[in-house]
């Protein structure tokens, strides 16, 4: 679900950064689960360490389903490609200077 909707929302200059956004959002999360798992177990017992973090996930999950948006000609935006003025294979439609050119003139 994750992947597809990035997709959709962001160009493929813009993908990587939030790609890894979303990534490391996994590996913080599993971090906070075990921390606070660990803690509701230390003080309630072993049985409120499975039902803490399932009902946050509950929640989290009926917010997301509540809130994501399918993609942006959903609510009336232009398709993304259009939007940057990107082809459909990825590129521009405005020209780049190629890698290491200088725009700076040469004394």
């Amino acid at each position: 679900m994750g992947p597809k909707a990035m997709a959709s929302w962001f160009s493929t200059q813009e993908r990587g950064r939030f790609y890894g956004f979303w990534n490391t959002c996994h590996n913080l999360g599993a971090a906070v689960s075990v921390v606070v798992s660990g803690m509701v177990v230390q003080h309630f017992g072993w049985r409120f360490g499975f039902f803490v973090p399932g009902t946050i996930a509950l929640f989290g999950a009926a917010f997301v389903a509540w809130r994501m948006l399918d993609r942006p000609e959903s609510v009336g935006l232009p398709p993304i490609q259009e939007y940057h003025g990107e082809l459909p294979g990825g590129h521009s439609t405005t020209p780049r200077k190629p890698p290491g050119s200088c725009s700076a003139p040469m004394l």
